[in-house]
């Protein structure tokens, strides 16, 4: 989840853990969703859960996040072979290499001779341009992920909480479901 222990690792875990609760109040509601799921044997930090089979196998970086980052998260969805055409590769970081980000948006429109290029100059396997397609990028700050999330919850108990409150109620969640249930 880090690079190191201690402060970094606590607050890649807190980061962490602020966006799996976000991503699960985004799709709570959803009729084909399932549930949410941490820190599988064969999946990444976590993941969502569809009716239809679906998988948004998240990983979670509190720093930016670059191409050696993103040929490491591949290399472990790949070797771990649990993740299908239907399914999302989601890193939620807090800002993403500017060319990386370009290549995931635009690889599916590069023929092969520039996949060629790229494969070539950035050193990616043929596995990890086959999921390239498949991969998101969330930027978002653990703050933002933190108040996203409040409001979500707001959202979600339809009723007017005070902010104190609200923030002990997203707090407890995150306590009791996430840091203690996963």
């Amino acid at each position: 989840m880090t690079r190191g222990g201690g402060r970094p690792n606590f607050e890649g875990l807190n980061a962490q853990s602020w966006a799996a609760l976000s991503l699960f109040l985004q799709n709570v509601e959803r009729p084909d969703f399932k549930y949410i799921g941490f820190e599988g044997k064969k999946l990444e930090d976590f993941y969502l859960v569809f009716s239809d089979g679906k998988k948004i196998i998240c990983e979670s970086k509190a720093y930016k996040v670059g191409f050696a980052k993103i040929k490491e998260i591949l290399d472990k969805v790949i070797k771990h072979g649990q993740v299908n055409e239907q399914d999302e590769i989601l890193v939620i970081c807090e800002e993403v290499d500017r060319n990386l980000e370009g290549l995931v948006e635009n690889v599916i429109f590069y023929d092969q001779k520039i996949i060629g290029k790229i494969s070539s100059s950035k050193k990616l396997s043929q596995k990890q341009l086959k999921l390239l397609p498949q991969v998101r990028f969330w930027k978002i700050t653990q703050d933002i992920s933190r108040k996203t999330t409040e409001l979500l919850m707001a959202r979600l108990l339809k009723i007017w909480v005070p902010p104190h409150r609200l923030s002990e109620i997203v707090r407890d969640l995150l306590e009791k479901e996430v840091y203690q249930g996963s």
